[in-house]
């Protein structure tokens, strides 16, 4: 009498219920959880099968010990930090130099207004002395008495000389920028001054903002448990960040030694 062979139930299973048993502990795990998925972000929670509907990735359940931030924490950490340090430093600096070329500016407005108050004088001066024709020449003419021609003559030398002089200082005050007593605001600094200084501070400014930025989401990531694919994208940014404030020294350190 023969006996019929009995079969695995793995083989006279359908596919669909294999693959049901697979995703057995999946399910029940997903039910009432919030679990991005590791590919595309996409919120799993309720998810009965064993592939995401949104990006099609095949899940599987397992345990294995989780990579801090897919392993880029302490390299974010890093460029991040060192983003926001070196912005805010030299964000500082900068900063610093506005602020000591906005004195050395009111210094310098002050200097003027003195020089122009002299020149003025002097030209006030000069033209009291020709209303009133008095001069050294006018008080020659005693000791030295001559003809009317020759008195004519060194009353028309002294106008001469006196028009000549009153023309130069004008020129000279022409010539003075215009004074002013207004403190000149850090804003019209900046603007007033070179590229260098205008890119870097701005550079400076935004590399800070941009690490202070970077630390934040960093937290965010660790919090909300972040998937890699959004990790990958903040590393990106990180690095491009870092990538452009080694290139500005370059730039400088470049320009530097060709000046």
């Amino acid at each position: 009498m023969n006996c019929p062979v009995s079969q695995p139930e793995s083989q006279l299973a359908p596919p669909e219920a294999a693959a049901a048993a697979h995703s057995f502990g999946l399910s029940e795990f997903l039910a009432d959880r919030d679990v991005p998925c590791p590919g595309c972000g996409y919120n799993l929670r309720g998810v009965a099968t064993d592939k995401c509907p949104e990006c099609g990735a095949v899940l599987e359940l397992e345990l294995k010990r989780r990579r801090p931030l897919a392993g880029w924490g302490a390299l974010l950490l890093l460029v991040f930090g060192w983003l926001f340090l070196a912005g805010g430093l030299n964000t500082a600096r900068s900063v610093r130099d506005l602020v000591q070329t906005q004195q050395q500016t009111l210094v310098a407005q002050k200097r003027i207004a003195a020089v122009r108050a002299q020149l003025a004088a002097q030209i006030s001066r000069l033209q009291e002395d020709a209303s009133a024709g008095d001069s050294p020449l006018n008080r020659l003419e005693d000791g030295f008495p001559g003809s009317e021609m020759m008195k004519q003559m060194r009353k028309q030398m002294q106008q001469d000389v006196q028009a000549m002089m009153q023309r130069s200082v004008q020129a000279q005050l022409a010539s003075m920028p215009a004074a002013s007593t207004a403190v000149p605001s850090l804003a019209q600094v900046w603007s007033s001054s070179g590229w260098k200084t205008k890119i870097g501070s701005a550079g400076f400014a935004g590399l800070a903002l941009c690490g202070a930025l970077g630390l934040l989401a960093l937290l965010l990531s660790r919090v909300r448990n972040w998937p890699e694919s959004r990790v990958r994208v903040l590393a990106g940014a990180g690095l491009f960040m870092f990538g452009l404030y080694a290139a500005w020294h370059v730039t400088l350190f470049v320009s530097e030694f060709r000046g």
